[in-house]
């Protein structure tokens, strides 16, 4: 087998695929979705325990493990508090 390095693909944005005819070429048979970045809401966590690790009844933001657990909506490690960014 070969350990030959593969190019990199050509660019999908709209731009790209309006001024460059390698790009359009590559991507015209292609379904594209664009995902737009949006900023992560701050929150409150308020976690409970689930089967495997915790998991926030707020934002469903959860963390996976044995050694997880939950009280009064607070997140445990091996018995200490998880400190998240408020």
């Amino acid at each position: 087998m070969s350990s030959r390095m593969l190019p990199p693909l050509p660019p999908s944005d709209g731009d790209s695929l309006q001024r460059n005819h390698s790009s359009y070429d590559f991507w015209k048979g292609a379904e594209i979705i664009r995902v737009n970045d949006t900023p992560i809401k701050r929150c409150k966590h308020n976690f409970i325990g689930v089967s495997d690790g915790i998991r926030c009844t707020l934002c469903n933001f959860g963390l996976l493990g044995s050694q997880l657990s939950a009280k009064d909506g607070i997140a445990y490690a091996q018995g200490k508090p998880i400190k998240f960014p408020e």
